[in-house]
């Protein structure tokens, strides 16, 4: 068996650096793949939202205030889901790797935030509508 050859050692600082940043650089891309992620679960949520408002208004339910209040921001969700995954990866490719790879992991931690507190907020109603069914 031969064994698979290995890059060379760097020969210098510079090399050192140059690896180091290349390296960064990379793994600010992969972290791109958070915020990604969690962009699709928004723009899930955004299309979503006109069928469930009128899917509950036939019940004659009323939406509690926090799907209330992203059914009429959704075009905010939408910009949120379209945005920050573009604003990561031109951070990741422009920007130093170090602040990249900061600015990545936040947005994503971000978006991880925001979808949650969105499905939460549109799974509300069907609580509030199996608790009114069990009351018939």
């Amino acid at each position: 068996m031969t064994a698979s050859a290995s890059p060379p050692l760097p020969t210098s600082l510079a090399e050192l650096e140059r690896r180091h940043q290349r390296f960064a650089r990379t793994v600010a891309l992969c972290l791109c793949s958070l915020p990604l992620l969690f962009s699709a679960q928004l723009l899930l949520l955004w299309l979503a939202n006109p069928i469930y408002a009128d899917m509950f208004a036939d019940f004659g339910a009323q939406l509690p205030a926090p799907t209330q209040w992203l059914i009429d921001y959704r075009y905010g969700l939408g910009l949120v889901g379209v945005f920050v995954p573009i604003v990561s990866v031109i951070a990741a490719l422009q920007a130093d790797p170090a602040k990249s790879v900061l600015l990545s992991t936040a947005l994503g931690l971000l978006s991880f935030l925001i979808a949650q507190a969105a499905s939460l907020a549109m799974f509300l109603p069907i609580f509030q509508l199996g608790a009114v069914t069990e009351g018939l």
